[in-house]
């Protein structure tokens, strides 16, 4: 049998996210009859906190979808995941950044009386937020802002690229993802090492300053 070949991991850059971030507030509406113009989007709130969940915690989109509300603490960031399906998803508990509980508070907020057994994400007439939902709202996103392959997995990629740049380790990353084996996750760790690798050549003062 032919080897095997992984796609390659390309994970978003600081302007794809503000890109994507932006892309939730706004709508534009073609030239027609009348004048294109903007409008505020009225589930920029709600948008905004998919985005940020999916990138701080790196959770899977079937995984997102079956959050609920009292799984979140906005108070020390921790989220759980449930066990819903035996071969992709673990339980387990993975967190939130400031910046993100922030943007979670402020949809659930604008959202009617909610309690800890409804779903987090719901559309405006309170249906689930479906998996096919999610991904054409990322969909949208990608062809509005012309940021290109939006997917959920790319947000998960960064999620892991980010943890290990910034000192994390890599079983603790393997927790975190919900991951069984050590492989994926060193596929994340041989990026990071790659990009500190490049960054100190950029940087390195005995060669910049040609002693």
């Amino acid at each position: 049998m032919p080897s095997w070949e992984s796609k390659e991991i390309i994970p978003y850059t600081e302007d794809e996210i503000k890109a994507l971030l932006k892309g939730c507030e706004y709508a534009n509406v073609p030239e027609g009859k009348r004048k294109a113009y903007r409008f505020r989007r009225h589930n920029a709130l709600r948008d905004k906190a998919i985005i940020f969940v999916l990138l701080d915690t790196g959770v899977r989109v079937g995984e997102l979808t079956r959050l609920k509300v009292g799984d979140v603490n906005l108070e020390n960031g921790e989220v759980h995941v449930r066990n819903f399906h035996v071969k992709k998803t673990h339980a387990r508990t993975t967190f939130l950044g400031k910046t993100a509980r922030k943007a979670v508070w402020r949809y659930l907020v604008e959202r009617d009386e909610t309690r800890p057994d409804d779903l987090l994400f719901v559309t405006t007439d309170d249906r689930p937020m479906t998996r096919q939902r999610v991904l054409a709202l990322l969909a949208r996103l990608g062809k509005t802002t012309g940021v290109r392959n939006v997917c959920v997995h790319r947000f998960r990629h960064t999620c892991a690229i980010q943890y290990l740049r910034n000192g994390g380790d890599i079983f603790t990353l393997q927790r975190l993802l919900g991951h069984k084996r050590l492989d994926m996750v060193n596929r994340y760790l041989n990026i990071a090492t790659s990009d500190l690798q490049t960054a100190h050549q950029k940087a390195s003062p005995a060669d910049r300053w040609r002693l």
